[in-house]
């Protein structure tokens, strides 16, 4: 109980300390001694997160059950893993991981802004003590009292579908990437406090390649977590916690992109200081709707509703920090529009109007994301139920962005700052244009030669498309398949140029080519996906894409068992092979029916993943069905015929026996007669079945004046439902993801001395300017350092 107060006065002390250095921070401007008191107190705020982080490990891995969240998130069956992960597992814990993660970023960066040092720490300390307001109502260390006992004997452990390792992995990897947010906000902030609307980028600079590339890898987790978790088969589904997240690594993206231009044409200035801010403000949005309960029922995510006071803590932080912001930045862009208007690319096909064209699509896919996400919230507000919008839906509208998006992406890097002749672009092109026709060829002579026949799509599939046309599933994805190698095979002719020339040009390429490869996976494997149903039963194959599939021995099974696993048989005509053991377990509470939690298994190949998906086993073959004598009832191959009623002893008493007289007749079997049959007694009716035929047939009521009969029929042998999926290329979504990841960090370690210096000099990539672009291009001394990133 100590130890939980502790954690409590390490979340109180951030708040004051914090606060603290707010004020000092604010009255340093005339008292310059006051640095040192408000650094010190800025630290030991966010320090206080550390050690609060800490205690509620120390309480999760002692089975504190008295404290609330250790009770509802733990038991003492949990692996290590999963007692480290329960850390933020639950509302509270993810909160508590936002607020350390946003100290250790704030902290890391304040020591090396020293020109914006001021400023810098009022924000970040203003917005950490508003996350330790809300811990203070959303508090991990609450006691839990449970039939007037403080200390329970066992936890009610963590919600079965997070038990996967990406639960380790996923929740800190995203959270960094929303931690990191801060240092853009305060950084803009700063800039804007001060009246600089130019220095302030290339400190920003490494800190927005950094936040892009953890917010990347951690959605891509994600959707490495759903698919191996969910058993719908695929990445992504626009759930709103997913957006979430994509909204604001997509403005990070296009702040990346301007910075860049601002850096090399001046350009943007005003643009680039608002995206700065308002990243981390649609992340505080999204969290708003996601933790409010209005989406309860629409998210796969498993959130409370917030607590009252932490909900009207975070719109504050929501309403104060934006309008602040706001409200600075507009008052900033008119003094500076006065001073020195911005000027703007001078022509279309130059690389700064492609970066411009650039940042207008990602924000209008951010915005699409953005918009779809809160559809609930707004029915909600109408006083109608909460309706989310369809994966198909945004698949519908958003892949309209996507085209130029990627057209751009492999036009872009062959353009010059000055602007180039549409004959000049096609010229340089045309071999990455030749060499995507090439592996389309070969990827349409793999559809139609090296894939089995039934893995091929239907041909009557077809897509909406605007004004009325429908487009065939196949020549769809052919065409988004087809840019996307054209993207890819223009992105990798830079890259290897670049190579040659200056390694700190590659990260920007890298990372384009990892996100064409991975978009090209999610494009193939669920555009020419194949799923077809089965049912399996011991002794009873089922068939589905092509493969034989039968349940295996099934004697040592504990279906009562976390990670049981049911295994089955694939087999082909073609003579392949394999083995798939997709878990299905039941929790029993010993309240109601038992909890089944299904996970899927993957088989793994080199062009495609087999993906197996287990349902609940059926054990009843129909629902219960009233007959009158003569009447019958059909289980797949077996007819049950009402011929009689009878009764043993008087009616009333206790004892008395009821039966009903069936005749059942398998197909290919003789006729055979049961009678099941059930007894009044003093504890209820007991029931006496009978098994015939692979069925069990239970009297689950009878009418005694009537002589009606209402029977229920099992399986002796339960059935189990299964989604067969197959689902190609899906290796090259993991693939991207890894380049991805690796071109972002490379970018960043190539700027991290132009962040640290506040210089946009670089030795580096003096070699990276185009012929065509060096002349002309000296009106600013950041030209050649910027081209790193181009």
């Amino acid at each position: 109980m100590t130890l939980g107060l502790v954690g409590r006065g390490f979340i109180t002390l951030s708040l004051g300390v914090l606060v603290l250095s707010t004020v000092l921070w604010l009255l340093q401007g005339k008292r310059p001694s006051l640095a040192r008191w408000a650094a010190w107190s800025f630290t030991l705020g966010g320090s206080s997160f550390f050690a609060a982080f800490a205690v509620l490990g120390i309480l999760i891995q002692t089975h504190q059950f008295q404290y609330s969240y250790v009770f509802r998130h733990t038991d003492t069956t949990l692996e290590k893993p999963y007692l480290i992960a329960a850390m933020w597992a639950g509302q509270e814990g993810s909160f508590l991981l936002w607020a350390l993660t946003s100290a250790l970023f704030a902290m890391l960066a304040v020591r090396k802004l020293p020109d914006y040092r001021r400023w810098f720490s009022v924000s970040s300390a203003m917005f950490l003590a508003a996350l330790a307001g809300i811990l203070a109502y959303e508090s991990p260390f609450k006691v839990e009292m449970i039939d007037n006992r403080l200390m329970p004997p066992e936890g009610s452990g963590m919600t079965p579908a997070l038990i996967n390792y990406w639960i380790t992995i996923h929740p800190p990897v995203i959270f960094l990437g929303f931690g990191s947010l801060i240092v853009l906000f305060s950084l803009g902030f700063a800039a804007l406090a001060q009246g600089d609307s130019s220095k302030w980028v290339s400190f920003a600079r490494p800190w927005a390649l950094v936040s892009a590339t953890l917010l990347g890898i951690g959605l891509c987790m994600g959707g490495f977590w759903a698919y191996e978790t969910l058993g719908w088969g695929g990445f992504w589904a626009w759930d709103p916690v997913e957006n979430t997240s994509f909204v604001p690594w997509l403005w990070t993206v296009v702040l990346i992109h301007g910075l860049l231009l601002q850096t090399t044409r001046g350009t943007g200035r005003n643009s680039n200081l608002f995206l700065a801010g308002t990243g981390l403000l649609t992340f505080i949005y999204g969290t708003f709707l996601t933790r409010s309960g209005v989406y309860g029922d629409q998210s796969v995510h498993s959130f409370a509703e917030m607590d009252a006071g932490a909900r009207w803590v975070l719109i504050g932080i929501l309403g104060v920090f934006g309008l602040g912001y706001l409200g600075m930045w507009l008052k900033r862009i008119r003094s500076w529009q006065e001073l020195q208007p911005e000027t703007e690319p001078s022509s279309f096909l130059s690389r700064a109007g492609a970066f411009v064209s650039a940042q207008w699509l990602l924000l209008a896919m951010a915005i699409g994301a953005g918009v779809g996400m809160s559809i609930p919230a707004l029915f909600v507000l109408q006083g109608k139920a909460p309706k989310a919008v369809e994966e198909a839906m945004y698949n519908r509208i958003l892949v309209w962005i996507l085209i130029p998006l990627l057209l751009g992406m492999a036009i872009g890097p062959f353009l010059s700052w000055r602007g180039s002749s549409l004959k000049v672009v096609l010229n340089r092109i045309g071999r990455s244009l030749q060499a995507s026709l090439v592996l389309l060829a070969g990827m349409i002579l793999w559809l139609k030669y090296g894939v089995h026949n039934e893995f091929k799509p239907a041909p009557e599939d077809s897509l909406w498309a605007p004004f009325g046309f429908t487009i065939p599933v196949t020549n769809w994805i052919l065409f988004l398949s087809w840019l996307c190698l054209f993207t890819l095979c223009a992105n990798m002719s830079k890259l290897l140029e670049l190579g040659r020339r200056s390694k700190g040009g590659i990260g920007s390429m890298l990372t384009h080519v990892g996100v064409v490869v991975a978009v090209l996976g999610l494009i193939v494997s669920r555009g020419l996906q194949r799923k077809e149903q089965t049912v399996i039963q011991a002794g009873t194959p089922g068939f589905a894409l092509g493969y034989v599939i039968n349940l295996k021995d099934g004697d040592a099974r504990d279906y009562s068992k976390r990670g049981n696993k049911v295994d089955f048989e694939f087999k082909s005509l073609s003579g392949e092979r394999f083995d798939s053991s997709p878990e299905l377990y039941y929790s029993f509470s010993g309240e109601g029916e038992p909890t089944p939690t299904v996970h899927p298994a993957i088989h793994v190949n080199g062009t495609h993943d087999i993906y197996v998906a287990v349902y609940p086993m059926q054990f009843e073959a129909g629902e219960p069905t009233t007959l009158k004598k003569g009447q019958s009832l059909q289980v797949d191959d077996t007819t049950v015929t009402y011929q009689n009623f009878r009764r043993e002893g008087e009616a009333g008493v206790m004892g008395t026996k009821f039966f009903a007289d069936l005749l059942v007749q398998t197909k290919g079997s003789d006729a055979v007669k049961v009678s099941p049959g059930m007894a009044i007694t003093d504890q209820g009716p007991e029931h006496f079945r009978a098994d015939v035929g692979g069925l069990t047939i239970a009297l689950d009521r009878m009418d005694a004046a009537t002589q009606d009969v209402t029977l229920q029929v099992y399986y002796q042998n339960p059935l189990f439902p299964l989604d067969v999926y197959y689902k190609p290329m899906t290796l090259l979504v993991w693939v991207g993801a890894g380049i991805m990841t690796l071109g972002g960090f490379w970018s960043a370690w190539y700027r991290r001395r132009n962040g640290a210096a506040g210089s946009g000099a670089n030795k580096d990539v003096g070699s990276n300017i185009e012929p065509q672009d060096r002349a002309g291009e000296g009106h600013t001394s950041n030209t050649n350092a910027a081209l790193t990133d181009s």
